[in-house]
């Protein structure tokens, strides 16, 4: 008779125990069916394939399934199974199967900006915090990605000390990185604006990804002039004042240089930012 006892998982090595019931020595041939990954039949010692393992009567012996995951063409958490065959090469009408179910591991990432949305006046830069959590079923590090944008970006490791272009953590933990952008001095055109898309991208499984969105806007600067006093007739020597209400209809706050062109007689103004 024969027996798959208990098995024992390590990594990637299964460890199969065989244990022969009968009253005579052994020996069985092994064979694997189904699965799509790739598997290898070794001793326990792994520095030998096996295709047969011989145990003594009321004995064990033990055998390694080796697999190895593709690391293209994977599903995320993805279950493989397979079946090993066993045959007795004394009796061929004594044989047992014992299947095995290998599954990758659940990769998962969350991306949050807390802050995705901010006015930046040109020639200044502006600190976007973005949260990073893990929360796939194990360890996994990312690579940090950022697409669009005409400006400058940076991403910067939580302490702004160092630019980074990855970031590693354990199940269930989060971190924080930043995103750096500086708008340019000059060239920038009114009130524009900038979109880029900060991305995550698992290196345990390159189609797990999460991203976010970044708008930077540039003031836009807009005021008009409005005369608040009528013309007047001034007699010679009198001194009359005309309001003129400025009015700033941009979205930034801004100062103004006033000048008085024209004229022959002396004006005076004042300014008021």
């Amino acid at each position: 008779d024969l027996f798959f006892g208990e098995r024992s998982c390590f990594c990637s090595n299964c460890v199969i125990r065989v244990e022969n019931t009968g009253a005579n020595s052994d020996t069985y041939n092994l064979s694997l069916t189904g699965g799509a990954f790739s598997y290898v039949l070794r001793n326990t010692g792994d520095y030998a394939n096996l295709d047969s393992i011989s145990v003594d009567a009321g004995s064990t012996n033990s055998f390694v399934v080796k697999v190895t995951v593709p690391t293209t063409g994977i599903s995320n958490a993805q279950t493989d199974t397979i079946t090993i065959n066993s045959v007795s090469q004394g009796n061929g009408a004594v044989y047992t199967s014992y299947q095995i179910a290998t599954q990758t591991p659940n990769f998962s990432i969350k991306l949050v900006g807390l802050d995705n949305k901010a006015l930046v006046y040109p020639g200044k830069s502006y600190y976007y915090p973005v949260f990073i959590e893990n929360t796939g079923s194990g360890f996994d590090a990312y690579n940090l990605l950022i697409s669009g944008g005409t400006w400058n970006y940076q991403i910067r490791n939580e302490f702004n000390t160092s630019n980074i272009n990855t970031i590693s953590m354990d199940t269930g933990v989060s971190d924080k990185f930043i995103v750096k952008v500086t708008v340019p001095f000059t060239g920038v055109a009114n009130g524009s604006s900038d979109t880029i898309t900060v991305k995550a991208v698992s290196q345990g499984l390159n189609i797990v990804e999460s991203s976010i969105q970044i708008v930077t806007d540039s003031p836009y600067y807009e005021f008009n002039l409005s005369k608040l006093t009528d013309n007047q007739v001034i007699f010679l020597g009198q001194i009359f004042d005309y309001i003129i209400e400025l009015n700033n209809t941009g979205t930034a706050n801004d100062c103004y240089s006033i000048t008085v062109n024209g004229g022959n007689w002396l004006a005076l103004h004042t300014e008021k930012c």
